[in-house]
């Protein structure tokens, strides 16, 4: 066997990313089934502390939110999605891009009310008609 002096700098790379994928799949074989999803905000939503939010702990939570929070981590259309009295703030990667550093990952598992403060006049009665059953709300290129 001959090896090249390019293929042993290659080598540990290939080593550490085996390494992660077994690390990732470890933790994955831990978290609830409805969590197994690749991608950054299925990665944090594993590991969040959700024992300080309402929500409690994500094995405990409604067959509704888990549907939910599962679409949401298996697609890719942005999807935010508002739970419980608190209005518990859960998202996913297509969304994240579109909340910008400033406010990703700081909103995961925080209240609606105080992570979207500025704009709460706007989209708080819009959240409070939809979780009366009045129907859902789109609005596109909203300025806000």
């Amino acid at each position: 066997m001959h090896i090249r002096a390019g293929d042993v700098q290659r080598q540990p790379a290939f080593f550490t990313s085996r390494t992660n994928r077994l690390s990732a799949q470890l933790i994955q074989n831990s978290a609830p089934s409805f969590l197994l999803a690749d991608g950054e905000m299925a990665a944090r939503i594993r590991s969040h502390d959700w024992s300080a939010t309402e929500l409690g702990a994500p094995d405990r939570w409604s067959p509704g939110l888990k549907a939910m929070v599962r679409m949401a981590l298996t697609t890719r259309n942005p999807i935010f999605i508002f739970w419980g009295p608190d209005e518990t703030c859960l998202y996913n990667d297509a969304y994240s891009l579109s909340l910008g550093p400033e406010k990703h990952p700081s909103f995961l598992g925080e209240p609606g009310r105080r992570t979207w403060r500025g704009i709460w006049r706007i989209i708080g009665p819009q959240n409070e008609m939809v979780m009366r059953g009045e129907g859902a709300t789109w609005h596109e290129n909203q300025l806000v």
